[in-house]
């Protein structure tokens, strides 16, 4: 059964005008702030004048690893600065757009973070042999809640988990958000502090270079940095008659999933081409008037081999494909924020200077200035498991090439399905051998059910996955932790399963799907998010169906503060997009039903994701 969407929801809404009909335009998205907080200093400026000389910033080598590592000045690595830097960066952001406190407080903030928190002792509490409990709040629980409340803003923050894409993934949503007029002012940011795990897995995969990384030059290993990155969303309209100077404006904004293997990218960058090929289209623009790809470039052998294979397909010169990280490091979750608060200031000033050192292929002179008065620009973030975002970035006031997206149909939701712990199953405590993937394995069994309960074939290349945790995967991590209690070795097959993105990565592969891939958590709100997430890449036509599953193991750990208990329980849902219906129904006369989400402000931070869900269905779909 397949339930449409209603064709208003705003009465449970609050605020004014917050939905979107079909009788005006999507709204052109501007970037009107920006901040940083990287090797370089806390200013957008210093930033580009240390990738105009192209030297690294080479950090000092830190004892833990014995390795140079980048921290931002007057903060040294492994001190748990995280919200520190978010802050800094969010800071800056909102004073570059001159938003007034009243809309500082009706923005949305999203942020994107590979990691987390890494030092729970400095936030967190700890077990009695200081190895954090998977019980305990986990590194993303109540950090975007919290970084939101510091500057009072009241709309329930979202928390997304891509790995390195992480910050594109929070600017994707960002971009929905506006774009379809659900929110008029959205804060995206991108932040992640040192993580010794994580720096372990890439020694173990030999993808550390010895002293400082040089993407495509030498592609030996990457280098860690820590970083943050803040930039303001709104419309373009909305900016201007507020008196704002927009700096950019963000075109489109792509995803797609190689499929290929759970950490190396597809060797000649298929999935990559195809989120800039759609984005592209959707931009208006071709590669001939592509100004600069800013690549992912983090100067590992695999991928870079990927990310010039993807230019020589598209036929994007090498001399105008970079990258920063061999200045500035590699930032993980919050490099793709980083680098397009970089592009949005380069368009403003309407020139650049890059190093010939950032360059794929250099000039025969030292620096290379490259003119941007016409063309755009392209962003690319890359995250293990072979997740590809494209962001098309170009001028304020440039034409658009292309007729403005005006969906035509009906978005659709499929009856949710529901799994639950069976009656009498006791959960395994934190001293028992529990099973490992539990929950990527319930992530896995409700997307498969999903797809085989559809009444329609799907294209694999056009379908995406979202998941909403609020506890993550607790199976694995006391597997893990079992494990190094007990001294035994951690199987390297295991890290999907170890990691939030990892859910819908996981399931995604098993099934195929090749379209966007996400995971939000945080908090029960998580599984809002996720499912507005679903409704504006679907509406986009960034894809065609987004599978939504929101699933928790059992777990007493507080959640954003207040104690809750969540039963290994899970719901799944499909979110499609039916053309052909539309078609049939304007054929008839009848007017066309689309998306108009409501803005939900209730304060539910207690509800767990599957509740979550299950109210946001009964709303915005009807009863289920």
């Amino acid at each position: 059964m397949v339930r449409t969407i209603r064709s208003c929801v705003l009465a449970e809404s609050r605020g004014p005008d917050c939905g979107w009909t079909g009788s005006r335009p999507v709204i052109d998205v501007a970037v009107t702030g920006v901040g940083v907080v990287t090797a370089a200093g806390g200013e957008i400026a210093a930033l580009s004048t240390a990738v105009a000389t192209g030297r690294a910033l080479v950090g000092d080598a830190t004892p833990a690893v014995g390795l140079p590592l980048l921290a931002p000045p007057s903060l040294p690595i492994g001190r748990g600065h995280f919200i520190e830097m978010c802050s800094r960066a969010i800071e800056s952001a909102i004073e570059s757009a001159q938003l007034s406190s009243n809309l500082t407080g009706e923005a949305l903030l999203v942020l994107g973070s590979g990691t987390g928190l890494v030092s729970p002792r400095d936030y967190l509490p700890t077990s009695r042999d200081g190895v954090a409990s998977a019980d305990e709040p986990h590194p993303f629980a109540g950090v975007a809640a919290l970084l939101a409340r510091r500057f009072g803003m009241t709309s329930p923050a979202a928390l997304v988990n891509t790995a390195c894409s992480s910050s594109a993934a929070a600017l994707e949503y960002g971009f929905g958000l506006v774009q379809f007029g659900v929110k008029k002012v959205v804060i995206c940011v991108g932040c992640d502090e040192f993580n010794i795990g994580l720096h372990s897995s890439f020694v173990a995969m030999r993808a550390i270079h010895p002293t400082m990384c040089r993407p495509f030059g030498d592609s030996r290993g990457t280098t860690f940095s820590e970083g943050s990155g803040a930039i303001v969303l709104e419309g373009e309209e909305d900016a201007v008659r507020r008196g704002a100077t927009p700096l950019a404006r963000v075109l489109a904004v792509r995803s797609t999933s190689d499929c290929f293997h759970w950490a190396r990218p597809a060797p000649r960058g298929d999935g990559l081409i195809r989120a800039t090929s759609e984005a592209l289209a959707a931009a208006g623009h071709t590669p001939a008037s592509i100004s600069l790809t800013v690549a992912h470039g983090t100067g590992t052998l695999a991928g870079d081999k990927s990310e010039i294979a993807a230019a020589h397909a598209l036929g994007l010169p090498l001399d105008r494909v970079m990258s920063t990280k061999g200045v500035i490091g590699h930032t993980h979750g919050a490099s793709g924020i980083i680098d397009v608060a970089l592009c949005a200031h380069w368009l403003e000033r309407g020139a650049l200077n890059v190093g010939g050192s950032c360059l794929a292929q250099s000039p025969s002179n030292e620096h290379s200035t490259i003119r941007l008065s016409a063309g755009a620009l392209i962003k690319w973030t890359s995250a293990m498991g072979g997740l590809n975002t494209a962001i098309v970035v170009g001028s304020v006031g440039e034409e658009r090439q292309s007729s403005k997206l005006r969906p035509e149909g009906l978005l659709a939701c499929s009856a949710p399905l529901y799994l639950s712990r069976s009656a009498g199953q006791s959960r395994a405590s934190d001293d028992d051998e529990a099973p490992e993937g539990v929950l990527a394995d319930i992530v896995g069994v409700l997307s498969a059910n999903i797809l085989a309960g559809s009444h329609s074939p799907l294209d694999v290349l056009r379908t995406g996955i979202v998941v909403a945790t609020s506890n993550g995967p607790l199976s694995a991590w006391r597997s893990a932790a079992l494990a190094r209690r007990e001294g035994r070795p951690i199987d390297p097959q295991m890290a999907p399963y170890l990691s939030f993105h990892g859910l819908p990565l996981l399931a995604g592969m098993r099934l195929g799907l090749k379209g966007p891939v996400a995971c939000f958590t945080g908090d029960g709100h998580s599984a809002e998010h996720a499912m507005r997430y679903a409704e504006s890449v679907v509406l986009s036509r960034s894809c065609d169906s987004m599978l939504v599953i929101a699933a928790d193991e059992e777990s007493r750990q507080l959640a954003n503060g207040i104690g809750t208990t969540v039963d290994t329980a899970a719901m799944g849902t499909l979110v499609r997009w039916e053309a052909s219906v539309a078609v049939r129904a304007s054929r008839s006369g009848v007017s066309s039903r689309v998306f108009r989400a409501a803005t939900v402000e209730a304060d539910d931070r207690g509800t767990d994701v599957f509740t979550a869900l299950d109210n946001y269905l009964r709303m915005h779909y009807g009863s289920v």
